[in-house]
């Protein structure tokens, strides 16, 4: 099945409304993690769906949408150098977020 183009817009209401569910009106976040949220905010990744489009088959289960995957494996890589991408996609198992 192919991927459904989520534009980066509705990534930034998803990042406020998940911190404001988790955390409340009050975000607090400390000074190290700020270039990651500005990174991450300020980046639209949401164009690399439409690229993979046709990497795509058109069967098969609904597919995660390919700019959350990456934005996922980037904050991992950002926030975990040391570690490679098959710890991350344990990690993700483990987390039952890959399936």
């Amino acid at each position: 099945m192919k991927p459904i183009f989520v534009p980066h817009s509705n990534y930034q209401d998803f990042v406020l409304n998940q911190l404001q569910t988790h955390f409340g009106p009050g975000i607090v976040i400390i000074n190290k993690d700020w270039p990651l949220v500005t990174i991450l905010w300020m980046t639209d990744l949401s164009p690399i769906t439409t690229l993979l489009y046709d990497t795509y088959s058109h069967r098969g289960p609904k597919p995660k949408d390919p700019a959350s995957v990456l934005r996922c494996y980037l904050i991992y890589l950002m926030t975990h150098p040391e570690k490679g991408l098959t710890q991350w996609v344990k990690r993700l198992l483990s987390l039952n977020l890959a399936g």
